[in-house]
């Protein structure tokens, strides 16, 4: 919600700042005003190589000011819009096009279009001579739509990278899948393919999997969905075997049988130039024996995503796949996120987790994530001695519901003694509370002060309860070097106390998945 006068007075200083490359707004709101200024600050900053806008509230008059001010900067690079893309709104970026000839990615979020809204959509496409990636959110899409948007696509032949994804409720129809599979399979350099939505029918899953299984090049596959046959996965695994240059696979499917997971983990394990998988959540116990056998045996493989929400995986499945983890001496990163149902699963996990920390010579990041219910001192007690003892580990992001001032402490111990860790991220959203806040403090400002090789800290800062809480935090950041960087995330509270920290600076809130 900001004022006209505010978007003025951010517009100047904006224009007037001579080496600006990137311009990002997000802004919701009835008022013409405040999109005026908007507008006239894209206008007259025409150096920009990157637009990103997430606007909501707009009507047709501030989608018209914005799309023309988009027109007037020819250096225009990367252009995202979110929650803007009405028939009228596309129609007038399809002129923008004309002018942003070096324009080479697209993403773009869309209400419902017409047959109107997605030929002025097609244009987009087709007309853009530089354009290597598109992105497309759309709520649903009709099969003479996916039909336009494939005729536009097999025209683009240096397409690099197709993102398609719909809301929670959108299903793909056999004819729509037909028409993308269509454009996959024209677009000869391909390397990345993402898509999302509720429902994929079976065939057209056929049809998409031999869309893959026609791109040579391809290095990076992510597909999500509700659910899978059995012979689609057969026919996903093969077509994985077969690209010699595929790194990157990342898969997320509710319900997934054994024989399904035995056909990826038989990909996972016999892909020769993967590196990175990002699989899960799904909803119940899978063969989680089958999969860490494949990685164990997975010749490149360095990083793995589970989550972000996976349900409870046994304590006996969490042994195992940090058995095959450790089995392999260059694994880089691991990043999970559960859902705990009690204290002692929570801390049996910690337990494996420290151990892989501890035992993989070469990891570089780990990023856990429980939803509940809080990092113990006794879960705290065995990441903090593995942290101590990882020589390579530069960044940690830990996130759950609550840790207790014994849990802090033992963590800021950890962060002073760990000899290479760089970065590290707290988000746990309890962490704020008045009764124990204040020791929870004083640990934090001990680890800023004396953490060896410590560059950056981010803080998810949505839960602090008040200005009292808020002064604690700025006394323990006050004593910190300089050169350490110091991101407090969707923080709402009094920014004033915070002044003359020339080291502080306040974001946006990004998931830590």
């Amino acid at each position: 919600d900001l004022s006209a006068d505010g978007m003025r007075l951010l517009g100047e200083a904006i224009r007037a700042a001579p080496k600006l490359q990137s311009i990002g707004f997000v802004l919701q709101g009835s008022s013409c005003s405040p999109f005026q200024h908007l507008a006239k600050t894209i206008r007259l900053a025409p150096q920009s190589q990157t637009i990103k806008l997430l606007l909501a509230g707009q009507d047709d008059i501030t989608n018209e000011l914005v799309v023309a001010a988009i027109r007037q900067v020819s250096t225009l690079e990367k252009l995202a819009i979110s929650n803007l893309m009405t028939d009228e709104a596309v129609i007038l970026l399809s002129e923008v096009i004309e002018h942003a000839k070096a324009l080479h990615s697209i993403d773009l979020w869309f209400r419902n279009l017409s047959g109107t809204g997605m030929t002025g959509l097609s244009k987009v496409i087709r007309d853009a001579s530089s354009l290597h990636s598109i992105s497309l959110y759309f709520q649903q899409i009709s099969d003479d739509g996916m039909e336009l948007l494939s005729e536009a696509i097999q025209k683009k032949p240096g397409l690099q990278s197709i993102g398609m994804a719909l809301s929670v409720y959108g299903e793909f129809s056999n004819a729509c899948m037909e028409h993308l599979s269509k454009a996959i399979q024209h677009a000869t350099a391909l390397k990345n393919i993402s898509l999302d939505c509720q429902k994929i029918f079976a065939a057209s899953m056929t049809k998409l999997i031999e869309a893959f299984q026609s791109k040579p090049a391809l290095e990076n596959i992510s597909l999500t969905c509700a659910d899978i046959c059995d012979k689609d996965m057969e026919l996903l695994s093969d077509a994985i075997q077969q690209k010699q240059g595929l790194e990157s696979i990342s898969f997320a499917c509710a319900e997934i049988s054994d024989d399904c997971m035995g056909n990826l983990s038989e990909a996972i394990e016999n892909a020769p130039a993967l590196q990175n998988i990002s699989i899960g959540p799904w909803q119940k116990e899978i063969a989680w024996g089958t999969l860490s056998e494949a990685i164990e045996n997975a010749p490149a493989l360095q990083n793995i995503s589970i989550g972000p929400w996976q349900k409870e995986i046994s304590d006996a499945s969490m042994e195992r796949l940090i058995e095959a983890i450790q089995k392999k001496p260059a694994f880089q990163s691991i990043s999970i996120g559960l859902t705990p149902s009690s204290q002692v699963y929570a801390d049996a996990c910690m337990k494996h987790l420290s151990k892989a920390i501890q035992n993989v010579p070469e990891l570089q990041s780990i990023s856990i994530r429980f939803s509940s219910p809080e990092f113990s001192a006794t879960g705290m007690k065995l990441l903090s001695e593995a942290i101590k003892n990882a020589s390579a580990l530069q960044n940690i992001s830990l996130a759950c519901n609550a840790i207790s001032a014994a849990g802090m402490e033992l963590l800021s111990e950890a962060i002073q003694n760990a000899p290479a860790l760089q970065n590290i991220r707290i988000g746990i959203w309890n962490i704020w509370e008045k009764d124990f806040s204040k020791a929870c403090m004083e640990h934090l400002s001990k680890a800023i002060q004396n953490a060896p090789a410590l560059q950056s800290i981010s803080l998810d800062c949505r839960t602090i309860p008040d200005d009292d809480v808020t002064k604690l935090l700025s006394e323990a950041i006050r004593p910190a070097p300089v050169k350490l960087g110091v991101k407090l995330l969707d923080f709402g509270g009094d920014r004033s106390l915070f002044d003359g920290l020339v080291n502080v600076s306040f974001e946006a809130y990004v998931p830590p998945f």
